[in-house]
């Protein structure tokens, strides 16, 4: 089925789009607002679209003439994520908190946490690297080394951002 207005195009998901979804879907702004982790490559986009977003009633959203995707319709049931994606675990009995880091350093793995724990998250520049912000929940909370969420009661997210000393990347001495 395809639904067309004046300006946008909604119609099924093919597997071809899967270039033009990854490129949505790795951004670590949009993902965790919406629950699911940020997509690492296009396979990852086209195993969403295989396993979630070619069921029936699931469109994607394109602007009209320019095939540019720009979203995607479906009424949210949260076991969506949770019973058919391979990208996003099962959250159920716990909540969510997604961490990401930035070119140049680490950060502790994101984690399914229980109601009322405490979780601390590490953040560890790369040599050549120092911490220049960590957000949580899109707000900065400086350049600390170390977060501790307090009695979590929702999903979080947590990201790292580095920048080299010296104002210059470190050369990349080929190994690897």
């Amino acid at each position: 089925m395809r639904i067309e207005t004046e300006r946008l195009l909604l119609r099924p998901w093919k597997e071809s789009d899967a270039e033009s979804l990854y490129t949505i879907a790795k951004d670590p702004h949009i993902g965790p607002l919406a629950g699911w982790l940020p997509h690492a490559n296009k396979d990852d986009s086209r195993q969403v679209i295989k396993g979630i977003l070619t069921a029936p009633e699931i469109y994607c959203i394109t602007l009209k003439g320019e095939g540019e995707i720009i979203g995607a319709d479906f009424e949210y049931d949260k076991s969506i994520f949770t019973s058919k994606c391979p990208l996003h675990p099962e959250v159920e009995g716990g909540l969510k908190i997604t961490s990401w880091a930035d070119t140049g350093g680490t950060i502790s793995d994101s984690v399914v946490a229980s109601p009322e724990s405490d979780v601390t998250f590490y953040i560890t520049p790369g040599e050549g690297y120092a911490i220049r912000d960590v957000t949580v929940d899109d707000v900065s909370v400086g350049a600390v080394s170390e977060y501790t969420f307090t009695a979590v009661n929702s999903a979080h997210t947590i990201y790292a951002y580095f920048t080299p000393v010296g104002g210059e990347a470190p050369a990349d001495d080929g190994g690897g």
